[in-house]
């Protein structure tokens, strides 16, 4: 089996030294989105690497989508996406390739299984009004759709197709397992906070509305394809 991790950066240059030296064992697919800093200097000595890189930051869609075209054109199994700045706990893998074994085409990592504490506040207001429009405009059920923390089975790596360049994206994925009928699930996921990356994702009013208008976008984009 061809598995491999997918994580995709942007001026990671002070913490994914540390990320990947507990991924050593595994194929990694990096793609740098446009690093202003020495992150692509830092992951060129990983002989472990396949590196994905451009000058001009496009967003995290962008750089995923150029991950999975990757997969798709080298026929890849299984992809486990993580995030570059330390927030996923690499020993977690495993809870993911459990599921994907039984069969499941996205296994999604949660946040809200077992009444876990440590989200900050205003992330959880935010993930939570998230989730309650995507169930209603999408109809996919789950407790934190926009976690980062994610394994592809490669039934769903052949059919999802991203085009969201920013972090719409995570709906847009949503969108994507609802029109292919891709089975999914979600296992709990313990995510490391610091300063740096709660500056990141979906931790704004501000991008929680960008992000909810672009769900409206898109709930149209595939009426459309729907119809078509």
């Amino acid at each position: 089996m061809k598995k491999y991790i997918l994580i995709t950066l942007y001026n990671e240059s002070p913490r994914i030294k540390k990320v990947l030296e507990k991924l050593t064992k595994y194929d990694l697919i990096l793609v740098n989105d446009g690093s202003t800093d020495n992150t692509l200097e830092i992951i060129k000595s990983y002989k472990n690497a396949h590196i994905i890189t451009y000058r001009k930051n496009k967003g995290k869609g962008y750089a995923l989508k150029k991950g999975l075209r990757y997969a798709k054109k080298n026929k890849i199994d299984r992809l486990i996406l993580m995030d570059g700045d330390g927030q996923h706990n690499p020993d977690e893998i495993k809870k993911f390739d459990a599921e994907l074994d039984k069969g499941y085409d996205v296994v999604i990592g949660s946040r809200f299984i077992k009444k876990r504490s440590n989200v900050p506040l205003m992330r959880k207001i935010i993930l939570f009004g998230g989730k309650l429009i995507e169930r209603l405009v999408i109809g996919v059920k789950l407790t934190d759709a926009h976690n980062g923390f994610r394994g592809m089975s490669k039934n769903a790596i052949r059919n999802i197709i991203l085009t969201e360049n920013r972090m719409a994206y995570a709906s847009q994925l949503m969108f994507e397992i609802k029109r292919h009928n891709l089975s999914y699930c979600e296992v709990p996921v313990t995510i490391k906070y610091t300063k740096e990356t709660l500056k990141k994702g979906t931790g704004s009013w501000i991008t929680g509305f960008k992000i909810l208008y672009r769900l409206v976008g898109l709930k149209i984009k595939y009426l459309n394809k729907n119809k078509g």
